[in-house]
C-alpha cells in the first residue's frame, strides 16, 4: 500500500495531498530514510511523523481496507513514542 494512502485511510492526516505535501517536505521517514508518498508500506514498516504539534513514531500492524477516522484507524498501527513540539 502506497504511504500517502495510508496515512488517509487511517485518519492520521486528513488528505493524501496533505500527505504528498509532507512527505515532500522531508517530514515523514519510513525506516529511517525519508520517504516518498508513493512509498509501498508493509505491515512492520515504522513510520516517523513531523506533525505541527507532536513528533510521532508509529509501527504499522496491518491496512487498511476503506477510510477510518484517527479513533478507529489506530487498529492498524501501534504508537512507539510521542512527543510535543514546542511552539514559539
Amino acid at each position: 500500500m502506497r504511504l500517502d494512502l495510508f496515512l488517509k485511510r487511517t485518519g492520521l492526516l486528513k488528505h493524501r495531498t496533505v500527505a504528498k505535501e509532507t512527505c515532500d517536505r522531508g517530514e515523514i521517514r519510513v525506516d529511517g530514510t525519508k520517504a516518498k508518498a508513493s512509498k509501498d508500506i508493509s505491515p512492520g514498516s515504522l513510520i516517523e511523523l513531523e506533525l505541527p504539534r507532536e513528533l510521532l513514531e508509529i509501527r504499522i500492524k496491518g491496512l487498511p481496507d476503506r477510510n477510518y477516522k484517527r479513533g478507529e484507524g489506530e487498529a492498524f498501527y501501534e504508537v512507539v513514542s510521542r512527543s510535543e513540539r514546542g511552539l514559539f
